[in-house]
């Protein structure tokens, strides 16, 4: 007689064949476990990639904010060397004879205390050139006796200033600025005695 119950018999019970199956019922009074497969997380190698774009995005902003913190420094600068030039020339022009007593004096005193400054400064430039105009109070002094001519003197002077980095994005030139500042005439006129002619 054959045994049964046992794997090569003829009679196989139902329970060993849906055990080698996989479709085994839980046996009652005993609890079923369940496997959660946990998601993996990121590897060494992503790490770094993020880190080195986080970095990467920080240097651009870096670089953007000190380009920019150089070009409003140059732009400070263009300023301050505009009022300097603009208060140079035009006390220059004060302090020399009104155009009444001597024709283009006040232009050419203006534009040659600009001069000094125009050849000092690369991204910042003077202009050599400047516009002079001048209101005088008559009565005007008369030479035989002399004195202070009552009247003001304005000068309009401009300043160029090339900014690298805005220059650069925006396609455009130098930045020019004009100043105009107004002096009193500071210059006496000289007066001139003839002597008697000796008999």
């Amino acid at each position: 007689m054959k045994a049964t119950g046992y794997p090569g018999s003829a009679c196989v019970p139902p329970a060993f064949k849906q055990r080698a199956a996989g479709r085994m019922p839980a046996l009652p009074g005993r609890q079923q476990m369940t496997i959660y497969a946990r998601s993996a997380g990121p590897t060494g190698r992503t790490k770094n990639g993020q880190a080195l774009l986080e970095v990467v995005s920080l240097l651009v902003v870096l670089s953007v904010l000190f380009l920019m913190l150089v070009d409003g420094c140059i732009f400070v600068w263009a300023l301050g060397l505009s009022n300097e030039a603009c208060a140079t020339a035009c006390r220059a022009a004060s302090m020399g004879p009104p155009e009444a007593f001597q024709c283009g004096a006040p232009k050419r005193n203006a534009e040659s205390a600009l001069a000094n400054l125009a050849a000092r400064h690369g991204l910042v430039r003077v202009m050599p050139t400047c516009q002079v105009s001048e209101s005088i109070r008559k009565p005007l002094p008369v030479r035989a006796f002399g004195g202070v001519v009552d009247g003001d003197v304005s000068v309009v002077t401009t300043v160029t200033a090339f900014l690298p980095f805005t220059c650069n994005v925006l396609r455009c030139g130098p930045i020019s600025m004009s100043r105009a500042q107004k002096y009193a005439y500071s210059w006496a006129l000289t007066p001139h005695v003839t002597s008697p002619n000796k008999v």
